[in-house]
């Protein structure tokens, strides 16, 4: 419940080493305005909990990180954060964060808009396993049509999920875009996988739309493609009667970022 104003950093927890992990620190409820570089950034953490948080980030800064996690281990969880970033950078990035089948990581219902004209990626796991992207909500709106990635999985991924996120790209880059076609992104169904540009997705190559993108990953058979028409640039509820009750439950999340119930059996 802090208000954190400029700065260069606003939350910065450093651990020991990658075997010496400072142990589940939580930041929640806060309020950053103005960081030039992060917001947030937690580094050799095991578990730790980022939720709740209003960011608000540098109005010119290129390079600015909203949610930095490096080397954050276990059961980390990133739920119900806002994140705006106006003039381009990254909204969530997973660096080297390593999770096991029976204790994974959750990115759930958060918002992440990123402006600008060059990179902005809003869902970024680098190096990152086991992680569950769930019930996200992304608007990049960088005009940028090569470095404007929705989600933007990275090499050495594995054990990856990409379910119930509204993966929207404004601006005309990519909707998804995947660099590791292995082991990496175990499952993505229940998208919304949208953009305005010429390719929604990579895969090896540019797809453009969401029937090439199935072909190649085999993935994403219950995914659709529609404009989220959020109800505005950084408010990212969405007005859109298709995208009523097409997610999929998932167990244990019972909720939204504004913490009003998830339908049981249809939810959004």
């Amino acid at each position: 419940n802090n208000e954190i104003i400029n700065g260069s950093y606003g939350m910065y927890f450093y651990g020991g080493s990658s075997t010496s992990l400072e142990n589940k620190t939580i930041v929640t409820n806060n309020t950053f305005e103005n960081q030039y570089t992060y917001a947030i950034r937690l580094y050799y953490q095991n578990a730790p909990t980022v939720s709740g948080n209003i960011i608000n980030g540098h109005p010119t800064n290129a390079s600015y990180y909203g949610i930095y996690l490096g080397y954050c281990d276990n059961e980390l969880v990133v739920s119900k954060n806002k994140v705006i970033i106006p003039a381009g950078g990254y909204g969530i990035e997973i660096y080297y964060c390593d999770a096991t089948p029976g204790k994974r990581g959750l990115i759930v219902n958060n918002f992440v808009q990123i402006g600008g004209t060059s990179t902005a990626y809003g869902l970024y796991p680098y190096y990152a396993t086991y992680q569950d992207f769930y019930y996200n909500s992304i608007n990049i709106t960088s005009t940028s049509a090569t470095s404007g990635r929705a989600m933007y999985l990275y090499s050495g991924c594995s054990g990856i999920n990409v379910k119930n996120n509204v993966l929207a790209n404004n601006g005309g880059g990519y909707s998804f875009y995947c660099s590791v076609t292995t082991a990496g992104l175990v499952s993505s169904d229940y998208n919304d996988l949208y953009t305005t540009g010429a390719n929604l997705a990579y895969w090896t190559a540019n797809r453009a739309d969401l029937a090439a993108w199935q072909a190649i990953s085999l993935l994403d058979s219950n995914s659709v493609t529609a404009n989220p028409n959020y109800t505005s640039t950084t408010d990212l509820h969405t007005f859109t009667s298709s995208l009523n009750g097409y997610a999929t439950p998932i167990a244990g999340i019972t909720d939204d970022i504004d913490g009003e119930a998830r339908d049981a059996s249809t939810p959004d």
